[in-house]
């Protein structure tokens, strides 16, 4: 009476083992699901030209654009166009603002505010309606800074 008991509790032991196993498989992927990291929704619009890029011709953007490396063509932006300290433009500049750091060779019009920073060296008109330069930039050509800009 006794043996017959051990024999059929033995026999369901690889049955109860693989049950066992496919449940422990089962609770891992599920905590595997529940703590993998999320992608994250970027919803920046930006534009990077970075160090040692040309561009031969014209860049539009409806989003933010950062220039470290070369343009030898008009930019266009909606939104915020920044010019690195190394960056060289050699064009025409039309944005909502800018922030210039580097050499630009052509006409820089904003609706919004241009900022001139110290490293710049600019070599054209400005239309903007606010205007910042910081001191020590360089700077040939006209200003036309104000409401009607």
């Amino acid at each position: 009476m006794f043996a017959a008991k051990s024999k059929d509790k033995t026999e369901n032991l690889p049955k109860t083992a693989a049950k066992v196993e496919a449940k422990i498989n089962e609770l891992e992927s599920a905590i595997a699901r529940e703590t993998r990291p999320q992608p994250v929704k970027v919803e920046s619009n930006r534009t990077v030209i970075a160090a040692g890029v040309v561009i031969e011709g014209s860049l539009s953007a409806e989003g933010d654009v950062h220039i470290d490396g070369t343009v030898k063509g008009d930019v266009s932006t909606k939104t915020t166009l920044v010019i690195g300290g190394k960056a060289v433009v050699e064009g025409n500049i039309s944005s909502q603002n800018a922030d210039i750091a580097g050499k630009v060779n052509g006409t820089v019009k904003t609706a919004g505010l241009v900022t001139i920073r110290s490293t710049s060296a600019l070599l054209g008109d400005v239309i903007t309606k606010d205007l910042n330069v910081e001191p020590g930039s360089s700077f040939q050509g006209r200003f036309q800074v104000g409401q009607s800009s």
